[in-house]
């Protein structure tokens, strides 16, 4: 049998491709001599020696001798000694062994007939022209390209595919693919192919309609047995679709005296859950006030609660000795709000103040300053106090440049700021109720200086009483 198409292609395909030196190994895939249908017969000068075929990239050794370039290196191996394998002459290969370019050209110059030749193609030309022609050739065998394993010619291959078992068509009732060997098993589950109602006989009829035509209840088959329209009031009778006309006239007295029953089951049934719904309506009132009821019980227990909190911390947090540390964060940009101490009080029961600092306080032509005030707030003892409060207030601005500062160090800002005749304050911030230092310390020197610290200012104040004015 002649090699089939795709053999042919690529042993000619490869005659193109090995024409390098022979001074290299050929690849793996190189093919030997030509197996084609010469005609004339081939001349011997031209076939292989070695495998009786029309000569490949033919090569002449030193003694004269023509082989395929595959033949010959096939046959002596990998040595670079070889002896020929018509007159064992010895010969090297790498440098004695010459590509015969003329005998290639007359090899190649030959006329052959097509490899389908025996399947009627009459195709005839030059051993060249092969591999185009065996690329195009309607005789070639070919395989059904959807897997039925059966072969043809490629020119019988538009009858085939229109007569495959595996090919793929179009149902012409719900427009699916399917492939024809399976097609009568699709009609038979196809949800758009016509069915006939086994009862009543009506033809046409889509399968995926047939299970509503033949429904007991909104069906159309007038031989489907189903149950009477007065089933929900009590009627049991099952009859023909087409026969219930006529069990509607023939059972009018029963099924008045089977409606009459259910409407009074009705109202019944009616007046009971009305009543159960005012019970539950009353239920879900009372209940709507307890929770109310709880929820306020909840928000004054939860303020006062947090008045408690807030009580406990002002307690554990505030001095009642006269003396305040205070550490004061300076604001990053805004210099214009006041900065209030935590308050603290002379003793318990005592008086309560709290510390003021204005970062800009005083502006005077092209100078800001600092201003700092002592403020008498309204407190928890003053029912049992005397007034007007008499006392002076001592205040320290730490220098944080020193690192081990001391109370007595020169380089602190201390001042002393008279509280006298000061009467009992309204409110906790009391703006009236305050004494201090409108120009205390120029801004600057406060903010930037040595009295500051990753913006931080630590103060101390004392309150000491006069107790000869109190």
């Amino acid at each position: 049998m002649p090699p089939s198409r795709n053999s042919s292609t690529s042993s000619l395909r490869s005659d193109r491709t090995s024409s390098s030196s022979t001074s290299s190994l050929p690849p793996v895939e190189e093919k030997y001599g030509f197996e084609a249908h010469f005609d004339p017969v081939l001349d011997k000068k031209y076939v292989c020696p070695v495998c009786l075929c029309g000569l490949r990239e033919p090569v002449q050794t030193k003694c004269g001798h023509r082989f395929c370039r595959a033949c010959i290196l096939k046959a002596t191996g990998t040595q670079s000694i070889a002896k020929c394998p018509i007159d064992k002459t010895i010969f090297n290969i790498k440098t004695e062994l010459f590509e015969d370019l003329a005998v290639k050209r007359e090899v190649l110059s030959h006329t052959v007939l097509c490899l389908n030749k025996d399947r009627g193609c009459s195709w005839k030309a030059e051993l060249r022209s092969l591999e185009e022609h065996a690329e195009q050739c309607e005789f070639t065998l070919v395989k059904c390209n959807n897997g039925c394993g059966e072969e043809f010619i490629l020119q019988d291959e538009p009858l085939h595919e229109g007569e495959c078992p595996l090919r793929v068509v179009t149902c012409s009732y719900c427009k699916e693919s399917v492939v024809h060997r399976d097609l009568t098993q699709h009609f038979q589950a196809c949800p758009r192919y016509p069915v006939s109602c086994n009862q009543c006989g009506k033809t046409e009829l889509l399968r995926e309609e047939l299970a509503k035509h033949i429904d007991h209840y909104d069906g159309d088959c007038p031989e489907v047995i189903v149950p009477c329209s007065f089933e929900e009031m009590g009627c049991r009778d099952e009859i023909k679709r087409k026969l219930m006309s006529i069990h509607l006239q023939e059972a009018t007295n029963q099924h008045f005296h089977l409606m009459y029953s259910y409407t009074c089951d009705l109202k019944r049934l009616l007046r009971n859950q009305e009543a159960m719904l005012r019970e539950t309506q009353d239920t879900c009132n009372q209940l709507i006030c307890e929770q109310a009821d709880l929820a306020r019980q909840l928000v004054e227990k939860n303020n006062l609660l947090s008045r408690q909190a807030d009580r406990l911390k002002e307690i554990s947090t505030t001095s009642h000795t006269g003396l305040l540390h205070w550490k004061v964060a300076l604001p990053s940009q805004n210099y214009t709000s006041p900065l209030l101490s935590p308050p603290f009080y002379t003793s318990r029961p005592g008086y309560k103040f709290r510390l003021c600092l204005e970062l800009r306080g005083h502006v005077a032509r092209s100078e800001t300053y600092a201003s700092l005030f002592v403020m008498l707030c309204r407190g928890e003892f003053d029912d049992q106090l005397f007034y007007p409060f008499n006392g002076v207030c001592h205040v320290t601005v730490f220098n944080q440049s020193n690192p081990r500062p001391s109370s007595s160090d020169q380089q602190h800002l201390v001042t002393t700021i008279e509280c006298q005749n000061m009467s009992r304050a309204e409110t906790d911030n009391c703006q009236n109720q305050k004494r201090g230092r409108l120009r205390f310390i120029k801004t600057e020197s406060l903010t930037k200086g040595k009295f500051c610290h990753n913006r931080e200012l630590f103060l101390k104040a004392e309150i000491v009483l006069d107790h000869a004015r109190s």
